[in-house]
């Protein structure tokens, strides 16, 4: 590990979420982790947030615009019910039915799958309350033996 990843506290992040805050630089901190997945290690950067008052801390994801948190009931169901205890990223545990959500599918440069479903929620990002934002559960993850994922996507958004 670099002694400049070491002394990683906090980035300034300029997201665009609405027109919630008069100033959009937000200063979020972030923490490099080591992470274990079926036997390989790796390092990551993640954030520290809450979503409805939840704590998660989805990755650092420079090349991805989206913005989605682990579903508690899918990850217990798929790895152990007492997966999201410790888990890296955080468990989100949603209280409304998101059964009759349509599903959105998004693909990794690795090969991996996301499957995902809508919903809106307040984060609390930096210090700030932002109210009514939109982001996605994972609901699924392919393939079977890759754990999944949040991500806090930083990359533009292209819409059209």
């Amino acid at each position: 590990m670099s002694s400049a990843l070491r002394v990683i506290r906090a980035v300034s992040l300029g997201m665009v979420l609405g027109s919630v805050t008069e100033n959009p630089t937000l200063r979020l901190p972030v923490y490099y982790r080591e992470l274990c997945d079926h036997g390989k290690h790796d390092y990551a950067i993640v954030a520290s947030m809450e979503a409805d008052g939840q704590v998660v801390s989805p990755l650092v994801d420079t090349g991805s615009p989206l913005l989605f948190f682990i579903e508690k009931t899918y990850l217990q169901r798929t790895l152990s019910p007492e997966s999201c205890q410790g888990f890296i990223y955080g468990c989100y545990e949603c209280h409304t039915d998101i059964c009759k959500q349509k599903v959105a599918i998004t693909e990794h440069c690795d090969g991996t799958c996301a499957y995902t479903v809508q919903h809106r929620g307040t984060l609390e990002l930096g210090g700030r309350v932002i109210p009514d934002v939109d982001f996605g559960l994972v609901v699924g993850y392919t393939p079977n033996d890759s754990t999944p994922h949040a991500s806090l996507g930083l990359a533009p958004r292209y819409d059209g």
